[in-house]
């Protein structure tokens, strides 16, 4: 058998079947190591967007434990204002519609104008102490 040469590599078939093998072979690899980097690329992008949503979860969470905070004084003053409401409501089903407070000043001023003038209308003591009489029993029972 002759030496192995450059001319007689290039004319042997199985030469350039092991060429071509390898062509097949580089490709095949080539092909396996850009979808083994395009799938680490994208394992890299998930872990972006899980960190990112793990931060949304964690601010939510503190969002959250700051309004919990804010619904026990909320519902302090919703049971306040139902009380109050549940007040009014029985106070005007009885018909009471005037104020005490209002009710007590304005007489008041009235029995404070009405002796004022008793004098002048020529009243004696007696009467003017069954007025006070009078405004003290009204104002107790307001």
């Amino acid at each position: 058998m002759p030496p192995y040469s450059f001319d007689i590599a290039i004319s042997d078939i199985n030469t350039w079947a092991v060429i071509f093998c390898g062509f097949i072979v580089y490709v095949i690899w080539g092909i396996v190591f850009d979808m083994t980097m395009t799938a680490y690329s994208e394992l890299r992008s998930n872990k972006r967007e899980i960190n990112a949503i793990k931060n949304q979860i964690r601010d939510n969470k503190a969002q959250l434990l700051k309004l919990q905070k804010d619904v026990a004084p909320a519902q302090a003053d919703i049971d306040k204002y139902t009380a109050q409401i549940e007040n009014l409501t029985k106070q005007i089903q009885k018909g009471v519609f005037i104020n005490p407070h209002l009710m007590k000043t304005a007489l008041a001023d009235f029995f404070a104008g009405w002796i004022a003038i008793m004098p002048q209308l020529v009243s004696n003591s007696s009467q003017q102490q069954q007025a006070h009489t009078i405004y003290n029993n009204m104002i107790t029972n307001l």
